[in-house]
C-alpha cells in the first residue's frame, strides 16, 4: 500500500481535554484534529464543557500513530461518559498517570524514519 504523502504531512494536532460528566466524574479525552477543516474539534469540546489541557502540533500521520500509542497506554482506564459527548467516547479515560504528548509524538516520529 502506498502512503499519500500530502495527507500524511497535513498540519494536525493531538490534544487532551478534561471533562466533568453529569454525575461529577472527571475524565480525560484525547484525540487528533486537522488544521484547515471546517469543524474545529477543540471548540466543539469547549462548548460541551471541556477544558483543553494540552495540544501539540505535528503532521497528521505522526498524530495518528501517537493517538494509537496513547490509547494502548490508557486503555485500562477507559471510561464511557454518560454525557452526550461530541467527537466520540472511545478515547475517554479516567485520570491517572500523566500522559506526555511530547513523548508519544517523539516515539511516533521515530517510527516513521
Amino acid at each position: 500500500m502506498q502512503r499519500n504523502e500530502t495527507l500524511a504531512n497535513a498540519p494536525a494536532y493531538i490534544y487532551l481535554a478534561l471533562f466533568g460528566d453529569v454525575d461529577g466524574t472527571e475524565f480525560l479525552k484525547f484525540g487528533i484534529g486537522r488544521y484547515g477543516t471546517i469543524q474545529d474539534r477543540l471548540d466543539t469540546h469547549r462548548r460541551s464543557g471541556g477544558r483543553i489541557v494540552a495540544t501539540r502540533d505535528a503532521p497528521l500521520l505522526t498524530c495518528i500513530i501517537a493517538e494509537a500509542h496513547v490509547k494502548r497506554r490508557v486503555g485500562p482506564r477507559s471510561y464511557v461518559p454518560k454525557m452526550d459527548l461530541k467527537g466520540g467516547w472511545t478515547e475517554c479515560f479516567l485520570p491517572g498517570d500523566h500522559v506526555d504528548l511530547d513523548y508519544w509524538l517523539s516515539i511516533s516520529q521515530a517510527e516513521l524514519l
